[in-house]
C-alpha cells in the first residue's frame, strides 16, 4: 500500500517558486539571422511558442557547455512561420532557436517561453 518513489526528476519536480515566462520580439531584415536560447539545468522543463509574420528557416537545438561546437537538434523547419511545444532538458546548457529570414522582406518573430530556465540568452542579429 505504500507508493514507490520515482528517482527520475523528469517525471515530477516540486518547486517553491513559480515558473518564469518571457516574451521577446525580434525583427529580421531579409537574409538576417539570430539565435535566442533558454539556459536550463538538466531535467528542467520549458514550454514555448513562436510565431513569425513571414517565412523563416529555424533550427531548435541545444548546446552542452563542455561539448565545444557539438549540438543536439530537436527540430528543423526549412520554411515555417510557427512552432510550439515543450522540452525537458536532456543536459544542462543552452536550448533554443536559430532563425534565418527567408521572406525577402522584414519579418518579426514573437517568442514566448515559460518554465524553469535560469536566463534567456539573446545573441542579437548575427548577420
Amino acid at each position: 500500500g505504500q507508493p514507490v518513489p520515482l528517482p527520475n526528476p523528469a517525471i515530477s519536480q516540486i518547486k517553491t517558486v513559480d515558473a518564469s515566462t518571457r516574451t521577446m520580439k525580434v525583427t529580421l531584415q531579409s537574409d538576417q539571422e539570430t539565435e535566442i536560447k533558454a539556459i536550463l539545468e538538466q531535467a528542467q522543463v520549458m514550454l514555448y511558442s513562436w510565431q513569425a509574420d513571414g517565412e523563416v528557416y529555424t533550427d531548435f537545438h541545444g548546446h552542452e557547455p563542455s561539448a565545444g561546437d557539438a549540438f543536439v537538434r530537436y527540430e528543423e523547419q526549412q520554411s515555417g512561420q510557427s512552432g510550439r511545444g515543450s522540452l525537458v532538458a536532456p543536459f544542462t546548457g543552452e536550448h533554443g532557436w536559430f532563425w534565418l529570414n527567408l521572406a525577402g522582406k522584414p519579418v518579426t518573430i514573437t517568442l514566448t517561453i515559460s518554465g524553469y530556465f535560469s536566463d534567456i540568452k539573446d545573441y542579437g542579429i548575427i548577420r
